[in-house]
């Protein structure tokens, strides 16, 4: 049963499975998991506080930004509201992603202090992509975490479709193309592709006796 399970997969050890079973019920529904649907959710968060930040309608002197920002909410005006709604949810999902994790929730205060109604529109920009930087660090870290538990490069992606278009038009490029590099992975134990019965392309393994599934076109 061993030979035939590390034939399957190559990277499979009897004596690894309990740790690797154990991590990968996290990773489907533990604490991993709940981190990647936090990221998912500040991903779309930051998507909102982009659009509310341009909405503000800033210029590039803070203290006619902090007048105006200030004001504007005694005539009706819900920009600056929501702005400051944004950047909290933000901030707060950025705290679920890093619970437990060290030096980081002096890092979000610090960003959400940073923050504010009277930021430049530049400024502003720079917060997302510096809340971005920190998303990312931690999506390498649950990476690494899956890869050197399991014993073989990640194979599944971790962001979502909505959050891949966002991170697209915020213009992070390199976040998204190490995602789809999972997307793309073959299962363990392939070496090529080859026709299966249905018509398709298949992974199979080096004398073509397993079928690991059929391959992206």
């Amino acid at each position: 049963a061993i030979g035939l399970a590390q034939q399957i997969d190559p990277s499979y050890d009897e004596k690894q499975y309990g740790a690797r079973h154990k991590l990968l019920q996290d990773f489907t529904s533990g604490e991993a998991a709940t981190n990647i649907r936090s990221l998912n959710t500040a991903i779309q968060h930051l998507d909102q506080l982009n659009k509310t930040g341009a909405a503000l309608g800033n210029t590039s002197f803070q203290a006619a930004n902090l007048v105006k920002n200030t004001v504007r909410p005694w005539f009706g005006a819900t920009a600056p509201g929501q702005y400051k709604k944004d950047v909290n949810a933000v901030a707060d999902e950025l705290s679920a992603i890093f619970k437990r994790t060290a030096g980081t929730d002096q890092e979000i205060q610090g960003w959400k202090e940073t923050m504010s109604t009277a930021q430049t529109p530049d400024q502003i920009k720079a917060g997302i992509q510096e809340a971005l930087t920190l998303m990312n660090g931690r999506y390498d870290a649950l990476s690494h975490q899956d890869e050197t538990g399991m014993g073989r490069p990640r194979d599944f992606q971790m962001l979502s479709p909505e959050s891949t278009k966002i991170l697209q038009g915020l213009g992070a490029k390199e976040f998204v193309q190490k995602d789809a590099v999972a997307q793309a992975a073959p299962p363990a134990g392939t070496t090529h592709k080859a026709p299966g019965p249905d018509g398709k392309m298949h992974w199979t393994n080096a004398t073509g006796t397993v079928d690991y599934g059929i391959a992206p076109q």
